[in-house]
Parts: structure tokens; C-alpha cells; sequence
């Protein structure tokens, strides 16, 4: 199971007919400024914002407006800052030529034609950045955010902007009461990849949070046909071929199914205001992981980013910027885990489990992969761990091992009964411990897991890494992974049986790693006794 993805991050629809002409989205826009009730225009907020990240009047100071559109902010920008260079960027041809046109003639602003996760802008150039409406169509938004991070100088500020998820909804009522897309209310957001609640998390990744500001719009169309203006411009109803882009055909069918009266509907509009500090650039607060293959770094910087959306108890370091094949991330002061960290970090694994969960993996299933809101795509729990369970145990290299091939795969099968957590390596290596708490680095790997399964993990590694663990301090770490649990999740509990059986998976998996990377014991030789 995963969840839809949005229209609005399909390279197809972007790079096509949302944006082919100007016409669309200046009637979608001017259908919602007609709408508009209460909520203050979007372009003078984000002028507002931007005079007071610049030195007044604004002299040498460089602007970029980034996914421009039909240049409205790029205008407001020029008139606010006459004496700051401005430049808009879209991917749409047609969108620059409308913004320039909509220029006044005397503007010093420039118009660029690139795609935002490659901007064609120097390193450290930009005094303020602008990103209006715009991240949502990025399936990976971290990277145009990584971009955004690239060319702003060291002190400046970028402006955010994006929507609330749940934007719009009385709409999608609207439509499902009509029978013309019996759906909307399940299809996803448009938003959904970069909207109010996980933006402030997927810029913190990269840069400071200064302000978080939300803006309440409301609207009300004056009847069926004028919100048939803008519901025609939209992308996320399955509409019948005749009215999809008629407005004057699809407010008559309304009008045959419903009410002709006036229709309410609200949005809140989000604008972060971010910098990046001059800290950033220090060589000694900088940790640089190198990779072979592009497509590797770049899974490892998505895992990275979708644990950083959840906003929910793992505390990451901060990934700085990604530089050909290395992702650089803040450098964090601390001590690999050890035994007696055990208990503490199996009610940290228990609660980031759960959030998870809760957040967006209840809508998994752990034996298929599962795409996440953004467009990330996590691997199932069985994927390649039912071929590597068979190759290990056919090796005859694992010593002890408790379950034949067929044993262990049936108990991977049934553990997709479960609901979905994470896995994300739980070894000692992969945590930090700090004064202020645990910090999860390395992000290679990441999968679906059942609940317990990480934990298991992190049992046996520091065992194979330190020697035995007692079994009554095991005991502990399954009560406080529960109880961490259960406040998000209270039901479904781990048990040692099933703890004591995921780890088994692990020695078959790791066995072959004994006498590497600090393994120095083997599991077979340290297994726990049940605890009278």
C-alpha cells in the first residue's frame, strides 16, 4: 500500500499542461482573488519580508524569486527593493513570457529558464531567496532546499511559502456530493509534499528556522459557476472528459446535482523566513560521508529527509549540503552507544516508531513497498530479506542458527500481519549519545519493519559488539520500547518471544560481518535465557 502520489510533483503535468500557457493558472488565480474574503495578498507579505532581510534601499543586494510563475511576486519584489538585482526563475517558457510581459519596462529584473533542483545561480550569491507556492511540485523537496542552501550567502535568508494540506477541502466536499468525482475526498493533497505542517521540519534539515508565520485565508464563491472557474483549473479531480477544462459545462452539471448558492472554502498560507549561518561554512562543524554511486547518496539523502518530515522524536543532525557525491551534515560531539545506553535508546527507537506509524505508517503494508507523501519510496519488509536469509543460511557460514530457511521465512511472511514501523540499522555505531539525548546518523538503509524489529537489532549488535547482555536488562528495554510505544500506539505490545525471534533474523543476516566493523562475538554464544 502507499500513498498517491500528488499531480502536482508529476514532472509530466509540471513540465506540460499545468504550466504549457499562462492562461490556466491566471484564471485559477484570479477565480480565488475574486473568492478572497480575509487573508492578505501573498506577493506584499513576501516584499514585506524581503525589505527586512536586505540593507535598505537594497543596494548590491542579489534576489532570487524562485518558481516565479506569471511573475507577480517578481514584480512586487522589484518595486519594494528598486535598487537590489532581481531575478525570477521558472521551468516554463510560457510563464517567463508572461512575467516579463507583466514587468514594467523600465525593470532591471532578469528571467531565467531552469529547473529549480539546478539552479543557475553561483554558490553563495543570493542576499534573499524567495520560493512562493512552488516546493509542492518537487517529489523530493529537499533537494531543491539543498539548492536554495547552495546560493545563498552566508547570513542570508530564504522566504518559504507554501499551503496547509487540508487547503481547499470544502471543495473536495463539494465535489464528492456532486457525484462528478465520487473520490475527492480520498485523492491526495496537492500539496502534500511540502506543505504548513512538515516544511518547517524539511528546511531545519538544512537551514535556521527564524519565523514561522500563518496566514488564515477565507473565500467564498459567489455561486456554482465561479467556483466552477477554479475548480476547472484543477488537477486533482478525476472529471469527465466533457467539462474537465469546460467551467461554464461543469457549473451546469453541478447545477444539476446541488444548490446553486454560494460556497465557502478556506486555506492557510505558510511563509517561513530561514537563514543560513555563517557556521555552516566551518570546516570543523562539518561531517562529510562520501559515496561511490550517485543513486546511493541520493536514497541516503531521501531516508534522511523523510525521517526529518516526521517531525516526531529523532533528533538528526542537521545535513548541511550535498556536494557531488558527499552529503555534508553538521558535525555532532558525542559517544557511540553502549549496553548501558540500552534501555534509554529502546524507548527512543519506541516512541519514533510509533510517531511514525501514526504520522504516516498506518497506511503501509510491510510486505510491499510503500510510497510515502512525498514521493520517497521505502522498500517492503520482505523485499531482499527473504533471498538473503536463504543465501546466508545455504552458505553454511552462520554459526548456531536457530531456524532453517523455511522456519525463517515463515516467521518473516507472518510478521507482515503487523502494523508497519521502520528499520532503520539500529547498531551501536548509528547512534550518538549527547548530553541532550541520542542522535540517529547514518542513513543508508532504511525499510519497513514490524514494531520490535530495529530493537531486536540493536540487541544483538551490542551483544556481538561488547559481549552478553543480561537478560533482565533486555526485559527493561522491551518495557520501556511499550511504554514509549503505547503513547502513540497502545495496542500490539512486543514481547520477548518475538524479540528473541527477530533476533535470530539479525544473526543469520550479520553473522557473515563477525570479525568486522567492532563484531567481536557471536550471537550464537550470547543468547539470553528467558528471565525467571
Amino acid at each position: 500500500m502507499s500513498t498517491p502520489a500528488s499531480p502536482f510533483t508529476d514532472p509530466a503535468l509540471v513540465s506540460g499542461p499545468l504550466y504549457a500557457s499562462a492562461g490556466r493558472l491566471a484564471r485559477r488565480t484570479g477565480a480565488l482573488h475574486r473568492a478572497r474574503v480575509s487573508g492578505r495578498h501573498a506577493g506584499q507579505v513576501i516584499a514585506d519580508l524581503a525589505a527586512e532581510a536586505v540593507p535598505q534601499p537594497g543596494a548590491s543586494a542579489l534576489v532570487a524569486d524562485i518558481g516565479c510563475g506569471r511573475g507577480t511576486t517578481t514584480r512586487m519584489l522589484t518595486q519594494r527593493l528598486p535598487a537590489a538585482a532581481v531575478v525570477g526563475v521558472d521551468i516554463s517558457p510560457a510563464m517567463l513570457a508572461s512575467a516579463r510581459h507583466r514587468l514594467p519596462a523600465e525593470s532591471r529584473a532578469a528571467l531565467a529558464r531552469a529547473d529549480f533542483h539546478h539552479l543557475p545561480l553561483a554558490d553563495a550569491s543570493c542576499d534573499v531567496v524567495v520560493a512562493a507556492f512552488c516546493l509542492y511540485h518537487s517529489p523530493a523537496p529537499g533537494r531543491v532546499i539543498s539548492e536554495i542552501t547552495r546560493c545563498l550567502r552566508r547570513g542570508g535568508t530564504a522566504i518559504l511559502v507554501t499551503k496547509s494540506a487540508d487547503s481547499y477541502r470544502e471543495l473536495d466536499h463539494l465535489m464528492a456530493a456532486s457525484g462528478l468525482d465520487p473520490h475527492a475526498l480520498s485523492r491526495p493533497s496537492l500539496y502534500q509534499a511540502a506543505h504548513s505542517g512538515n516544511l518547517p521540519a524539511l528546511v531545519s534539515t538544512r537551514l535556521r528556522v527564524k519565523r514561522v508565520i500563518h496566514h488564515a485565508h477565507r473565500f467564498t464563491f459567489a455561486n456554482l459557476a465561479h467556483a466552477a472557474e477554479y475548480l476547472a483549473t484543477s488537477p486533482k479531480y478525476a472529471l469527465p472528459a466533457e467539462v474537465a477544462a469546460d467551467p461554464a459545462g461543469l457549473a451546469a452539471v453541478l447545477r444539476e446535482h446541488l444548490p446553486d448558492h454560494p460556497v465557502t472554502a478556506a486555506s492557510t498560507v505558510t511563509y517561513l523566513v530561514v537563514t543560513r549561518h555563517a557556521d555552516d561554512a566551518a570546516t570543523s562543524a562539518r561531517h562529510r560521508k562520501r559515496y561511490h554511486y550517485a543513486a546511493v547518496r541520493e536514497r541516503a539523502e531521501q531516508n534522511y529527509l523523510w525521517l526529518a518530515s516526521l517531525g516526531g522524536p529523532m533528533r538528526l543532525p542537521r545535513l548541511l549540503a550535498v556536494e557531488g557525491q558527499h552529503l555534508v551534515f553538521e558535525h555532532v560531539s558525542g559517544r557511540h552507544a553502549q549496553p548501558g545506553d540500552l534501555v534509554g535508546l529502546a524507548s527512543h527507537l519506541g516512541a519514533a516508531h510509533a510517531s511514525a506509524h501514526i504520522t504516516e505508517l498506518h497506511l503501509a503494508g510491510l510486505s510491499e513497498p510503500f510510497r510515502t507523501r512525498s514521493g520517497h519510496q521505502i522498500p517492503g519488509f520482505l523485499g531482499a530479506r527473504l533471498a538473503a536469509v536463504a543465501r546466508e543460511l545455504g552458505s553454511g557460514s552462520v554459526p548456531g542458527p536457530a531456524f532453517t530457511a523455511g522456519q525463517a521465512a515463515l516467521l518473516l511472511r507472518d510478521a507482515c500481519d503487523g502494523p508497519a514501523a521502520f528499520y532503520k540499522d539500529a547498531n551501536p555505531r548509528n547512534f550518538l549519545i549527547t548530553p541532550a539525548g541520542p542522535v540517529s546518523v547514518d542513513f543508508d538503509e532504511l525499510t519497513l519493519a514490524p514494531f520490535g524489529y530495529d530493537l531486536a537489532k540493536l540487541v544483538v549488535t551490542l551483544a556481538m559488539t561488547r559481549g552478553p547482555l543480561p537478560a533482565r536488562q533486555i526485559t527493561s528495554a522491551i518495557d520501556a520500547y511499550n511504554t514509549a510505544a503505547s503513547r502513540h500506539r497502545p495496542t500490539g505490545a512486543l514481547t520477548w518471544g518475538r524479540l528473541m525471534s527477530f533476533a535470530e533474523i539479525h544473526h543469520i543476516l550479520t553473522a557473515r560481518f563477525l570479525g568486522r566493523a567492532g563484531y567481536r562475538h557471536s550471537w550464537d554464544t550470547l543468547r539470553p535465557g528467558r528471565p525467571g
